[in-house]
């Protein structure tokens, strides 16, 4: 019995054989249902059997599949040892060197379209590598020239910075550097001197770049004493102030508080060891002279005016005379005391009268023995008798042409001169007149 052939398609096949034979219907049924059956359980083994038989008769296709595993099974048989490598690089060797020797040009011929592409790609490539590499290198090489010039400009930004600082006067710089990225500065600063961050920013330096420590201290250079002086004294617009060899002169006018207080005050200020007001005038003292210079005048007119009167042929004053002595003692005493504020001297000179009906002897007698009266008096009321003096008159000098019997009561009298001597001073004390 043979099996019926199983093949692509087997179904036709056994519908052909079937018609082609005597009979074949009848033959063939018994056996359609075990045919079918083979053909579904071993049909696709043996179609794959047919096609690997081909294929192993077939020596292009066996080569093809022997291609494509030749490289994996080389290279996993390498990696487990090196025999497979050592025997082929000996039989390769010995091929190259025989074709080498036997037909150059062959193996020139067989490597050439091989070697001339890598020599090819291996020179662009490496091209690429070197103008790769250059332009790293360059890129390098320009941004640190960049950040080069931008450090020695940054630096010589902080230099100059430091040298402003050293140049300030009330500034003290004690230590500069620079540390983790940012600047430092370190040293002494008067409150009067100039601020660093004003400074920082004229040099255009960053000030969150900059770390600055600086301890207060009171620098004694002219400008800050000075300044200091001013801020204590509060001097009125009037008072100009100035400082040298730490002395604190003032210059033009001001009240006599704020002079008692600046001559107090000046004192406690660092760097002022004197204070001169010689240059100041007092405004206060400056009003009290001007009203001494005028109550000096009106005592003196007032004194030169009073006249004093004694009776006939007496050196006795005559009655109701007193209230008029009271009133010249005061006059006197008021001209002294503004005399003293403004620097000058008092002198008064007393001089006697008569009347003309005496002799002439008689008359210069008894106008001495008056003027002494009246000295003694003075002089009895306080009065400094070394400012006092007699200038007898007697009856050459009347104080009235006698023509009545009242001109010739006048003319026995006592009458005063008053003499001021000496420049007015322009310094003083004040002090009521």
């Amino acid at each position: 019995m043979v099996d019926p052939p199983v093949s692509g398609g087997s179904g036709e096949a056994l519908q052909d054989q079937q018609a082609a034979a005597p009979g074949g219907q009848n033959e063939w049924n018994g056996l359609d249902e075990l045919a079918e059956l083979r053909a579904l359980l071993v049909g696709p083994e043996q179609l794959q059997l047919s096609k690997l038989q081909e294929r192993l008769d077939n020596p292009q296709l066996r080569a093809e599949d022997i291609s494509q595993v030749l490289p994996d099974a080389i290279f996993i048989r390498t990696s487990k040892d090196t025999q497979l490598s050592q025997a082929l690089t000996l039989t390769v060797e010995e091929i190259l060197a025989t074709t080498a020797r036997i037909a150059p040009r062959v193996l020139v011929e067989a490597f050439a379209p091989l070697i001339g592409p890598s020599i090819c790609r291996a020179v662009v490539r490496g091209f690429n590598k070197l103008i790769h590499v250059w332009t790293v290198l360059g890129m390098l090489i320009l941004g640190f020239g960049v950040w080069l010039v931008f450090s020695a400009w940054d630096y010589g930004r902080w230099s100059a910075y430091v040298e402003r600082l050293r140049a300030e006067p009330g500034i003290v710089v004690v230590s500069t550097g620079k540390q983790g990225g940012k600047y430092f500065v370190a040293g002494l600063r008067d409150p009067l001197a100039a601020d660093p961050l004003a400074l920082q920013r004229e040099a255009q330096l960053d000030p969150a770049r900059v770390i600055s420590q600086w301890e207060l201290f009171q620098a004694l250079h002219p400008q800050f004493i000075l300044a200091r002086a001013k801020a204590v004294l509060g001097p009125p617009e009037t008072v100009t102030l100035r400082i040298e060899n730490g002395i604190l002169f003032a210059s033009g006018a001001a009240p006599h508080q704020w002079i008692v207080e600046a001559q107090k005050l000046a004192r406690a200020i660092p760097g002022v060891r004197t204070f001169s007001d010689k240059d100041l005038v007092d405004t206060d003292l400056l009003q009290a002279r001007a009203l001494a210079f005028k109550e000096s005048a009106s005592a003196k007119e007032h004194i030169e005016k009073s006249v004093l009167r004694f009776a006939f042929g007496t050196a006795d004053l005559f009655p109701g005379q007193d209230a008029v002595l009271e009133d010249l003692v005061a006059e006197v005493h008021k001209l002294f005391a503004a005399a003293q504020f403004v620097g000058q001297n008092v002198h008064v000179e007393i001089a006697g009268h008569t009347d003309q009906m005496g002799p002439p002897t008689t008359n210069q007698t008894l106008s001495q023995a008056r003027a002494n009266a009246v000295l003694s008096l003075l002089v009895a009321k306080g009065i400094p008798q070394a400012s006092l003096s007699i200038a007898p008159a007697g009856v050459g000098v009347p104080v009235q042409e006698e023509h009545t019997a009242q001109d010739r009561a006048l003319n026995r009298s006592v009458t005063f001169s008053v003499v001021l001597t000496g420049t007015p001073s322009t310094r003083g004390k004040i002090s009521a007149p």
